[in-house]
């Protein structure tokens, strides 16, 4: 664990290494969680502004229990200040166009054209947890794109990846966006696992804007390798895999207050349901600064039905004092002896004394299906150096 920790300081820290001179960043963030067997992160970010192009970035999962930490991620970047290259090397999460994240132990290179022409390779090994045998497991893939005429975009993306020499993914995706109009623009996404010839990930929408009104007709076939980890109870219980389509009304009401409602028809393993949302938010300066939101979210698969309310609020006291809270609670159809509803509440504080720190503070608080009572908190406190 120490190695760990000790390697990762030194790839960030090897950017400041240079001359005097050179404008440099150097930030470092620990999170520690003492519920039950105590776990952190370590994140640790480089940057050598001039005459460097180069950029690290580092996180360290400090373990739990009895299993020893690991590096989730450390690698190194180099960019060109115009972008037409760019590679990143080391430990790192890789994302080309519409096939699946990548977590992998490689090399990743990019090479973009004046004329809009984009190339993306990228290979390594997997990685996996506690140390275990990466024999014959390797992933590479990479992607396509070309600009067209400043209006849209095409693109095209391989994935393989395998597991002791047996190919586990073998997939192409495909990807595009088109500004047909000033008004009018449409988007696509499709993921399509070769080896069973099925699409495991795909996504349409057609949009239209008429001054204050936004309208958008979309298409939607989700996967659980597709999905990222979501905090707020309304995203663990929404976010499941499923085949959905509807659409959206966004209006801008006021100069302050958008109010967004949407509605489909879904399918959850084959048994069909709908989704409602009616959304609006409050924006209590021109800047966003302050804000208040009410959210109303109705899920209606069979077996997986509930309905919920959700408020919001970012109320910034003062230059120095801001605070914010969330407030949520779900309403199972079928409690299932789970409890009958289901809260989730969030509460900040941030304080800055003087520019160069910052003292920050949250408290969560739930109860789920799988949790009779959960309760966080969150302490930061940041210090800036330099001249600036």
């Amino acid at each position: 664990m120490r190695a760990a920790a000790c390697s990762a300081l030194l790839a960030a820290a090897s950017l400041v290494a240079g001359s005097a001179s050179a404008q440099y960043q150097l930030r470092a963030d620990a999170y520690f969680t003492g519920a039950g067997s105590s776990t952190g992160l370590l994140v640790l970010t480089g940057e050598a502004r001039q005459p460097s192009w180069l950029t690290a970035e580092t996180v360290v999962w400090l373990g739990i229990g009895n299993r020893p930490g690991d590096v989730m991620v450390v690698s190194l970047r180099a960019r060109q200040p115009d972008g037409h290259f760019e590679a990143r090397a080391g430990r790192m999460l890789v994302t080309a166009g519409a096939i699946r994240p990548v977590h992998l132990d490689g090399l990743d290179l990019t090479a973009r054209a004046p004329w809009g022409t984009s190339v993306e390779v990228f290979g390594g090994m997997p990685v996996v947890s506690d140390f275990q045998p990466r024999d014959y497991d390797w992933a590479a893939g990479g992607r396509v794109g070309q600009r067209v005429a400043d209006v849209a975009t095409v693109g095209i993306s391989y994935l393989q990846l395998r597991q002791t020499g047996v190919i586990a993914y073998d997939e192409l995706g495909l990807d595009s966006a088109v500004q047909a109009t000033r008004w009018l623009d449409a988007a696509f996404t499709s993921a399509v696992g070769l080896d069973a010839m099925e699409i495991t990930d795909a996504r349409a929408s057609l949009a239209a804007r008429f001054s204050q009104v936004r309208i958008e007709l979309f298409a939607m076939r989700r996967s659980p390798s597709h999905l990222l980890p979501a905090t707020s109870l309304f995203s663990a219980l929404g976010d499941v895999p499923s085949d959905r389509a509807g659409g959206s009304l966004l209006w801008r009401a006021a100069p302050r207050l958008d109010l967004l409602a949407e509605s489909a028809i879904e399918s959850l393993g084959g048994e069909v349901g709908g989704h409602m949302l009616f959304r609006s938010t409050l924006r209590l300066d021109d800047k966003g600064a302050g804000a208040l939101g009410l959210e109303l979210h109705r899920e209606g698969v069979p077996d997986a039905s509930w309905t919920g309310i959700r408020g919001t609020a970012r109320l910034p006291f003062s230059a120095r004092l801001t605070a914010s809270t969330e407030l949520e609670l779900v309403r199972p159809d079928d409690p299932r002896g789970r409890g009958v509803v289901w809260p989730w509440g969030l509460v900040a504080l941030r304080f800055r004394p003087e520019p160069r720190w910052e003292l920050a503070s949250a408290l969560e608080a739930s109860a789920s299906p799988t949790a009779v009572s959960s309760v966080s908190t969150l302490v930061r406190v940041s210090y800036l150096w330099g001249s600036k």
